[in-house]
């Protein structure tokens, strides 16, 4: 059994990690394109943090 704190954090933290990047990509210009692929990314490995059981 996984511990459901452990994953509720790392859900926090992936939730964190795209503010931050949105906020970054404004404060430095960063392209939407770019941006869109890092937010990709990041959702790609939520999907795999929502997998865990």
């Amino acid at each position: 059994m996984t511990d459901q704190n452990s994953i509720r954090d790392a859900e926090n933290a992936v939730r964190d990690l795209k503010n931050w990047i949105f906020v970054f990509a404004k404060e430095h210009n960063i392209p939407k394109d770019a941006v869109d692929t890092l937010h990709e990314q990041v959702d790609n490995v939520a999907k795999k943090i929502a997998n865990i059981k």
